[in-house]
């Protein structure tokens, strides 16, 4: 299996059902999926291969591993199986003898490779970097779903600042907490830098440095709103009573608020099939353009219930 989207199945199903019913059936079909994420560790490039058989048309013809930044997500799920395989005595790795540092390693190590090879100096980022497999060498940076090869696509930004915050709060590692400020505080720079209309809203454009389209609002992504958003709380939980963690509690409320505007957020009477509307999957391959997209409303709810469980954010006053 070298699929990219495990967590995005299996953590919402199997694994917040286990957490309900403590069922043995649905810890095993979760850490199944996790053993599953872990056979595409390479410690060649000390990362996890994103896809097999698959690049998109700007990927160079070289003998190559692809590692999408969309994958930093997909951690949550070696993360929460490292945490639960001792509640299964006897579940056996077929690839791993101690899955439970094993997992957690991998994910350790894969964040660390994104960090130092996805983001840019200023904070921004890539979506996909190709590594020589057998060596680890880097052989190119650039978007896919983005506008151009040295422009920000905003929902890799957003896997970034949610990715690196949550891997914090799962492990308590400072460097993630690092990363994740540094990719945060480039995603509210350049919001503050779109150019007008776009310029001082919470919802992006779907790529930072693209031209303005008026005839689309942008397009506009809230996928990458309703992402960051669960991020910045992440990270103003890390940072309480703190001017910066202060400043992402600000920046996630008012996130959440666009989202629940009458702009982006569908009414009952409307013929929409999302809770969200106006996402952008893929610009360039133009699939998916001005929709609602599923994973735009799960991380949007996920932000909201966040918010809920935090007693700074249901107390927040704008």
């Amino acid at each position: 299996m070298c699929n990219y989207s495990p967590c995005f199945i299996y953590l919402p199903s199997y694994a917040a059902s286990y957490a309900v019913t403590q069922s043995a059936s649905d810890l095993r079909q979760a850490l199944a999926a996790a053993e599953a994420l872990a056979w595409n560790w390479n410690p060649a490039t000390r990362s996890l291969r994103t896809f097999e058989g698959w690049e998109p048309v700007q990927a160079s013809k070289a003998y190559k591993q692809i590692v999408i930044i969309d994958f930093m997500m997909n951690l949550q799920m070696l993360v929460w199986g490292a945490k639960h395989v001792k509640h299964w005595g006897a579940y056996q790795s077929f690839v791993d003898r101690q899955p439970e540092q094993d997992w957690m390693h991998m994910a350790v190590e894969h964040a660390r490779q994104v960090a130092a090879n996805h983001v840019r100096p200023d904070g921004s980022t890539y979506h996909i970097v190709e590594y020589h497999p057998d060596n680890g060498a880097v052989i190119r940076r650039y978007q896919y779903q983005g506008y151009k090869d040295n422009s920000t696509w905003a929902r890799g930004q957003s896997w970034a600042v949610a990715g690196f915050s949550i891997l914090h709060a799962e492990t308590g590692l400072p460097e993630f907490l690092e990363v994740a400020k540094r990719t945060a505080d480039r995603w509210l720079q350049m919001l503050s830098e779109q150019e007008d209309p776009a310029k001082g809203s919470y919802v992006p454009k779907w790529d930072f440095n693209a031209p303005y389209d008026p005839a689309n609002d942008g397009p506009r992504d809230t996928s990458s709103a309703a992402i960051t958003a669960l991020g910045l709380l992440h990270l103003a939980e890390a940072l309480p009573g703190t001017e910066c963690g202060q400043r992402y509690l600000c920046a996630a409320v008012n996130t959440l608020r666009a989202l629940a505007s009458p702009k982006y957020l569908a009414s009952p009477d409307e013929p929409h099939a999302a809770v969200l509307k106006h996402a952008t999957g893929n610009l360039p391959d133009n699939d998916k353009i001005d929709v609602g997209l599923v994973y735009a409303d799960y991380y949007y709810l996920q932000a909201l219930k966040k918010c809920q469980d935090m007693e700074a954010c249901r107390s927040y006053s704008l």
